[in-house]
């Protein structure tokens, strides 16, 4: 047990009298310690452990049949989407949408808020599209978040 984590440097074997994981006859009782400072086990999988700024820069997008892809769609329209089109899309409640707007933020996406007739509405971010251009076609200014 334990021999994959151990073989890739993520834990170690410990003698654990008290409250053993498992028997090896040459140890005794045997427990797993995980090694979770990643100067320990950089390298184990081949990698040093560092952020490629390179693969960060690119939004992760998201299997074509989740609803995370659905919100995606609706956050690409020109008009973008509002929370209550986010959840009748999804069936989720309103703080889920929300959440899942932050997460698609941490994955990369330039998600832009802005009101419109009193209602906040959320779109992707025009990548090639200057702010007075966006203006000039007819989307309101976002609000920095």
């Amino acid at each position: 047990m334990g021999e994959k984590l151990i073989g890739l440097g993520f834990a170690e074997t410990i003698a654990d009298d008290e409250a053993p994981w498992w028997s090896d006859p040459a140890l005794g009782p045997t427990g797993l310690r995980l090694i979770i400072d990643a100067s320990e086990n950089a390298g184990a999988n081949g990698s040093t452990g560092e952020v490629d700024d390179a693969a960060s820069a690119q939004p992760v997008e998201p299997h074509a049949w989740t609803k995370i892809a659905r919100v995606l769609a609706l956050l690409r329209r020109f008009d973008g989407a509002d929370i209550a089109a986010l959840v009748a899309a999804t069936d989720w409640l309103p703080h889920t949408a929300r959440a899942a707007l932050t997460g698609l933020r941490r994955r990369g996406h330039a998600i832009e808020t802005c009101k419109e007739d009193g209602r906040t509405v959320y779109r992707v971010a025009s990548a090639g599209m200057p702010p007075s251009d966006r203006e000039m076609a007819g989307s309101p200014a976002p609000r920095s978040n």
